[in-house]
C-alpha cells in the first residue's frame, strides 16, 4: 500500500509540470483561491469553493467536524453518536461499520475537483504522546475536458494507555472527463480505506485520574493485553452520464465570454464494487473479558474475521431546469423530477446463499409556488432475504420575500430490514442468529433556518417501530413496538463586533433505556476574531466547549466494534474546554490547541464510556499550505 501510494504522489507531481492550465502564464499567481472548486457528479449544478478560511481550523480530527460523536478517549478509535440520528437509507445494509463510519471515504463524501491551475494542499498536525495527520490532496486538469486528482488522510494516534494506538489511512483517486461538447461525462474513482487499532478493553482501574501511585498512564492495567483489530474497505466505480439540453453563454468579463452546456434531460448511471473486511485478534487467554460468551471454536487464541461485498448499479434519468441559450438565467419546470432504479448484489457472510439480489425503486419530484417550495420523494425494494421496504416523504419550504427567515415541515414515513450483521454473526466469542422483523420510523420535523444570522434549528417528533439495539449482554435485541420521542436541536452563531459566541446544541427525549443517548449535547465556542497588518494577517483565539449531560453511556465491546447497553455505570461528564488560536497569511494556515485545559478544575478526569478514560491535557500543532503550481 505505502509504494503503491508513493507512486501516486510520484506520478501526479511528475505530470504537474505537463498539466494543462487555462488563462494567461503571464498572469501567474501561486495563491487564487477562485481557481479551484469542487462537485460531487451526483449533483453537478452545486459547485464548491474551497475552504480558505480560518473559521474551526482547529477542529482537525475527522471526528470533531461531525457534532454530536464520542470516541473512546483516543482519536481515530470507534466512536458512538449522542444526538439521536435518522436512518439515511432503507436497503439492506452489512451493519457492521458503524462506529467507523466518520473516518471512511466513500463514493457519497469524496470531491472531484475542476481547476484552472494544477492545485495541492497539504495539511500536517503534530501533538502530544508523538500523534500525527497528514492530509493531502492534488488535483490538476489533462486537456480542457478531463480532471484527475488524489485526496489522501494518514493519521498516527498513539494515546495515553495501553493497546490504545489508532492507525488511519485513507485514500481516493478520482478523474473526471467530459465530451467536447459536453453532453457526456464519466467519473471514475478508487478508494481505500484501512483503520487499525491496538485495543484494549478498557483499564482495570476507576481512580485511575486520582492514583497518586500511577507515575505514568502507560502503567495502568488494561483488559485485553494482546489484542489487534483491522477494518478494510475499498470502492472501485464510475459515475456517468449523457445529457440533453444546450449550450448558453456566461460572461466571464466586461469583453469575454464562456460558452456552458446546460442539461435539461439528464440520464445517469453510477456502478460501484466495495469490499470490506473486518479482522478482530487476541493472543491472550484472558477469555473472562467475554463472559460469559467466554469461546466458542478456541480456548487458546482468537482470530476472527468476516467480510462483505457489495456491486452496486444505480440508473436514473432526471427532468431538470432549463437555462436560456443567451444567458445563464433559468426557466423552471413547473414538476421537475427523477426516477431511478437501484440493483444491489450482496456477498454476505454465513449466508446459506452466496450472492443475494436487491431491486429498489423509486421517484423525486418538487416545485417551486413562491413563496413555497414543494419536494417529495418515495422508493420501495426488497431483497431475496427480507421483507418488503420501503420510505416516503413529503417537503415544505416557505421563504419570505427579500426575508433571510425560511420554515420547513418535514414529515418521512421509513420500513428498512435489519441489517446482516444484527441478524448473522459467527466468531470465537459472540455467535447469534436472528430473524428480526423490518423496523420503521416515521417522523414530523418543524424547523427554520435564518441566512442572515446563521441560525437554525427545529422540533422533530419520532416514532420507532420494532429497534433494534445491542442489549446488556453484547447482542441484538429487538423492542416488540413503538417507542415515541422528541428530538430538538438548534445552532446560532452570535456576534458582537469582533467577539464571536458560536453555539450547536441537541436535546433527547427519547426512551434512555432503549437508545441510551443523554438528555443534552452541546459545542460552544467563544472567540475573538480580527485582520491585522491590513488584511496581510487573520487571527481567531478562543475557548471551545463541549459537555454533554450524565447518563449511562453505552460500553464498549472491542471483537466486534459495537457499543452495548448497560444501567450499571452512570458516566460524569463535565464541560471539556479546549483553547485554541487560528492564524492565515497569506496561503499559509496555523493553529495551535490545548485540549482539556480545564481538567483539574472540575474533575481530574472522565470517561467518556466505562472503563474507557478521556486522554490528558495534550497539546496540537497543525500547519495548511495550498498552492497553484
Amino acid at each position: 500500500m505505502q509504494k503503491q501510494f508513493l507512486f501516486v504522489v510520484f506520478f501526479f507531481c511528475l505530470s504537474s509540470h505537463f498539466s494543462f492550465a487555462i488563462g494567461d502564464d503571464s498572469t501567474y499567481h501561486r495563491y487564487n483561491p477562485l481557481w479551484t472548486n469542487y462537485f460531487h457528479p451526483r449533483f453537478p449544478d452545486y459547485i464548491h469553493s474551497i475552504d480558505t478560511s480560518i473559521d474551526k481550523f482547529h477542529e482537525y480530527d475527522m471526528l470533531q467536524q461531525h457534532f454530536g460523536w464520542m470516541n473512546l478517549g483516543n482519536n481515530g478509535t470507534p466512536a458512538f453518536q449522542t444526538i439521536y440520528h435518522s436512518m439515511n437509507n432503507s436497503e439492506l445494509q452489512w451493519g457492521l461499520e458503524q462506529s467507523v463510519s466518520p473516518y471512511l471515504k466513500s463514493p457519497e463524501n469524496i470531491r472531484f475537483y475542476k481547476t484552472l491551475k494544477p492545485y495541492s494542499h497539504l495539511y500536517y498536525v503534530m501533538g502530544s504522546k508523538s500523534e500525527q495527520q497528514l492530509v493531502g490532496t492534488h488535483t490538476q486538469n489533462i486537456g480542457r475536458n478531463a480532471n484527475v486528482g488524489f485526496e489522501f488522510i494518514r493519521q498516527g494516534v498513539p494515546g495515553f494507555y495501553q493497546r490504545q494506538r489508532a492507525d488511519v489511512f485513507d485514500l481516493d483517486v478520482f478523474a473526471d472527463v467530459r465530451s467536447k461538447n459536453q453532453r457526456y461525462e464519466i467519473s471514475p474513482y478508487v478508494i481505500m480505506n484501512k483503520l487499525n487499532w491496538q485495543l484494549n478493553g478498557g483499564i482495570t482501574n476507576a481512580d485511575v485520574f486520582i492514583d497518586t501511585t500511577l507515575i505514568d498512564k502507560t502503567l495502568a492495567d488494561i483488559y485485553l493485553s494482546n489484542t489487534r483489530a483491522e477494518f478494510r474497505r475499498n470502492n472501485y466505480g464510475f459515475y456517468q452520464s449523457f445529457n440533453w439540453g444546450n449550450h448558453y453563454i456566461t460572461k466571464l468579463s466586461d469583453t469575454s465570454y464562456q460558452q456552458q452546456f446546460n442539461s435539461s434531460v439528464r440520464l445517469f448511471h453510477q456502478m460501484d464494487y466495495s469490499q470490506s473486511l473486518y479482522t478482530y485478534l487476541d493472543d491472550s487467554t484472558d477469555f473472562h473479558f467475554y463472559y460469559p460468551h467466554e469461546y466458542y471454536f478456541n480456548p487458546d487464541s482468537t482470530s476472527d474475521s468476516t467480510y462483505y461485498s457489495l456491486l452496486r448499479n444505480e440508473i436514473s434519468i432526471e427532468w431538470n431546469e432549463v437555462k436560456h441559450k443567451d444567458s445563464a438565467e433559468t426557466t423552471e419546470r413547473k414538476f421537475p423530477f427523477n426516477i431511478f432504479v437501484i440493483h444491489d448484489l450482496h456477498q454476505l457472510p454465513f449466508a446459506q446463499k452466496k450472492y443475494i439480489n436487491e431491486l429498489n425503486a423509486g421517484f423525486e419530484c418538487h416545485s417551486w409556488l413562491r413563496p413555497f417550495y414543494f419536494y417529495v420523494s418515495a422508493s420501495a425494494g426488497k431483497s431475496e432475504i427480507s421483507d418488503l421496504n420501503y420510505r416516503a416523504e413529503a417537503y415544505v419550504t416557505w421563504y419570505g420575500s427579500l426575508s433571510p427567515w425560511q420554515f420547513f415541515l418535514n414529515v418521512r414515513t421509513d420500513n428498512h430490514p435489519p441489517s446482516w450483521f444484527q441478524n448473522s454473526y459467527y466468531s470465537n466469542h459472540f455467535n447469534w442468529n436472528f430473524n428480526f422483523k423490518n423496523e420503521g420510523e416515521t417522523f414530523a420535523e418543524l424547523g427554520f433556518y435564518n441566512s442572515k444570522n446563521s441560525a437554525y434549528g427545529g422540533i422533530k417528533y419520532v416514532v420507532n417501530e420494532n429497534h433494534i439495539y445491542f442489549s446488556a449482554n453484547a447482542q441484538p435485541a429487538q423492542h416488540n413496538g413503538t417507542l415515541n420521542g422528541w428530538v430538538i436541536y438548534l445552532k446560532k452563531n452570535f456576534r458582537f463586533g469582533k467577539i464571536h459566541v458560536d453555539n450547536e446544541i441537541g436535546i433527547n427525549l427519547v426512551d434512555e433505556n432503549v437508545f441510551q443517548l443523554p438528555v443534552y449535547a452541546g459545542k460552544h465556542l467563544l472567540y475573538y476574531e480580527n485582520s491585522l497588518f491590513k488584511h496581510a494577517l487573520d487571527f481567531s483565539s478562543g475557548i471551545e466547549v463541549n459537555y454533554v449531560s450524565d447518563y449511562y453511556a453505552p460500553s464498549f465491546n472491542p471483537a466486534t466494534l459495537t457499543f452495548y447497553q448497560q444501567n450499571l455505570t452512570l458516566v460524569h461528564y463535565y464541560p471539556v474546554a479546549d483553547f485554541f488560536v487560528n492564524m492565515k497569511i497569506k496561503s499559509a494556515r496555523i493553529f495551535l490547541r490545548i485540549e482539556n485545559l480545564d481538567q483539574g478544575l472540575f474533575e481530574p478526569g472522565y470517561f467518556t464510556v466505562p472503563s474507557y478514560p478521556a486522554a490528558d491535557r495534550s497539546f496540537k500543532f497543525g500547519v495548511s499550505w495550498m498552492f497553484w503550481n
